[in-house]
């Protein structure tokens, strides 16, 4: 977000453009010597943001908040860290959804 509470835009009117980012983060087996598994956890993430940029075209967004705009991927899914072990592995994909506040 930024220092300004998430606020993309404010309107005269007092209603204000709110963006809300999050990670969305997933635990998979992770092998350096397994490529297929970590190309699988990769793919995943390729398929999770084709469906989120496929419903935000559709204009399909989570419920529960009021006059929704936009959901996008700002970060594509990667590897964020890798146990000590090397068996699990966290991936992320960074998002943000935009929505429309009245006053």
């Amino acid at each position: 977000g930024n220092q300004d509470g998430g606020v993309l835009e404010r309107f005269v009117d007092g209603s204000k453009r709110i963006q809300f980012s999050f990670i969305f983060a997933s635990m998979f087996n992770y092998s350096n010597a397994d490529t297929l598994t970590n190309l699988s956890n990769s793919k995943f993430f390729e398929d999770l943001q084709a469906w989120v940029e496929k419903n935000n075209v559709d204009g399909i967004f989570p419920e529960g908040i009021a006059n929704p705009e936009e959901i996008e991927v700002l970060q594509t899914g990667s590897l964020f860290v890798i146990d000590p072990k090397e068996t699990i592995a966290e991936y992320q994909m960074i998002c943000r959804f935009i929505y429309l506040k009245e006053a």
